[in-house]
């Protein structure tokens, strides 16, 4: 319906709140009532943020998860031999883009929610801040700052789903030595077995098995219809970041618009800007609902490159987003749950690569 179309709204039944609010948006009063009837039909992307956790189930609602990938690069001078190797395997046996790692990247909702949700060579999975290092790991110029890209996984209350899904991942162990760490399953001819590895929660797996396991049980309806070991950290890009998707998920982001006042759109672009480009000190002033309007407008623009078909424009969309999100996670938020880092943990130990 077109705001000219809304059926108008008597001005003695308006609230003084309602005047209010139509004054600082310069609003009709049509676009008022269009903005309520909205309100009122569909839920928002994002659900408030909360200080604590509360008892009573939030409202469904559509929401954003990433997938986080890391872009393969030379190997590390730090590194050990195997390592090395292992990187080498990885990028020339996938197809481009080659990815050496990936993992979950979820917007919080609360305080204590944790952002990364991963599995690294000789550990177990688990959430981010329990492996420390992570601004050094993420952000380090001279590591893997450069290399990240970041696709939107949009679905009915995605981020929650998978935040409890994660959960009962915590622990899994790393593909063992003896199988090549699971990899050949993840690579012609190899993955044509797939369907033979275990896919029990808790079973080995790499970081993108993991990934793909998590997210076939979370998110059915994302339609990942293969084994979870027959994906590599680029298969699994390559399939979440299809354009079929991100055409659907234009239409919804589409759908979803609401008339916005000329702050609200300042506001997205300050703060997206502030997290890709502001001092440190800039970044850490930012609120909660500032850093998700930067977030907003860089997945939009991330999905538009996508659909537009501009491969290049659509790598510096998925760079510029995965900066966006890292920085908000780990200088915003200081790298864990809000800003709580596990104890007995080194801080800054990582060497780069797809290895922490």
């Amino acid at each position: 319906m077109h705001a000219s179309d809304a059926p108008p709204t008597d001005a003695a039944t308006l609230s003084a709140e309602d005047a209010t609010a139509m004054q600082k948006l310069h609003l009709n009063e049509a676009q008022w009532a269009r903005i309520l009837t909205e309100n009122n039909s569909m839920t928002s992307i994002h659900a408030p943020f909360a200080s604590g956790r509360d008892d009573a189930s939030p409202a469904p609602a559509q929401q954003v998860a990433y997938l986080l990938s890391l872009e393969g690069d030379k190997p590390n001078a730090g590194w050990m031999w195997y390592e090395t190797v292992l990187d080498a395997v990885v990028q020339s046996a996938q197809p481009a883009p080659a990815m050496t790692h990936t993992e979950l990247l979820l917007p919080p909702e609360n305080d204590g929610d944790e952002m990364h949700f991963a599995l690294y060579l000789g550990k177990d999975a688990h959430w981010g801040s329990t492996f420390g290092g992570g601004k050094k790991f993420y952000l380090d110029p001279q590591g893997n700052a450069s290399s990240w890209r970041a696709v939107p996984i949009m679905g009915q209350d995605s981020v929650r789903r998978l935040r409890v899904e994660c959960d009962q991942h915590t622990g899994t162990p790393y593909g063992p030595f003896h199988r090549l760490f699971n990899y050949p399953f993840s690579v012609p001819p190899g993955r044509s077995l797939a369907w033979l590895l275990n896919d029990k929660t808790g079973s080995p797996a790499h970081c993108a098995s993991l990934t793909a396991r998590c997210l076939r049980h979370a998110l059915p309806e994302l339609g990942l219809s293969r084994p979870s070991a027959w994906y590599g950290p680029s298969t699994l890009y390559l399939e979440l970041a299809r354009k079929s998707r991100m055409v659907s998920y234009k239409q919804h982001l589409s759908n979803a618009e609401t008339v916005k006042a000329t702050v609200e759109e300042e506001t997205a672009a300050t703060s997206a800007d502030t997290l890709l480009r502001g001092s440190d000190d800039s970044v850490v002033a930012l609120s909660h609902y500032e850093c998700q309007c930067g977030i907003d407008l860089l997945t939009a623009r991330t999905v538009d490159a996508a659909v537009d078909g501009d491969v290049t424009a659509e790598r510096l969309t998925q760079k510029n987003l995965a900066r966006a999100l890292l920085r908000w996670s780990q200088i915003n938020r200081g790298g864990g749950a809000g800003g709580v880092l596990h104890e007995g943990h080194a801080v800054e130990t990582s060497l780069g690569g797809m290895f922490r």
